[in-house]
């Protein structure tokens, strides 16, 4: 039985989270489109430097990786891997905005101190 589409998003989240930290933030979701080589994650991620071939050689991805981790469109799920992909984005998005707010809550050691 073939993986779920599911089970390769999360697999290609975890290799970009490992990879390339705060990638969600350079992806627009509005414009994701797993079926552009241009728009897809690794399109979008690739940025003006190519297109997604030249990422996938960056990160060390083989072509028949790009399925496995779900970064090649499939084309009986697309809407299911689009989907999939917007919400691993905006999770992303919205843990590293709470880190952000995180660390403006959290005191300095020198904030803290009381002068003696």
């Amino acid at each position: 039985m073939a993986e779920s589409i599911k089970t390769r998003v999360n697999r290609g989240v975890r290799k970009l989270d490992k990879d390339m930290p705060g990638w969600a933030s350079k992806v627009n979701t509005n414009a994701l489109e797993m079926g552009s080589n241009h728009m897809c994650i690794l399109g979008q991620l690739a940025g003006k430097r190519g297109d997604a071939c030249d990422l996938m050689e960056t990160l060390g991805l083989k072509e028949d990786q790009l399925e496995t981790h779900g970064f090649k469109i499939d084309y009986d799920n697309e809407d299911q891997q689009d989907i999939l992909w917007n919400e691993a984005v905006t999770a992303r998005k919205a843990e590293a905005k709470a880190e952000k707010k995180a660390k403006k809550q959290t005191p300095t050691k020198k904030a803290t101190s009381k002068k003696k």
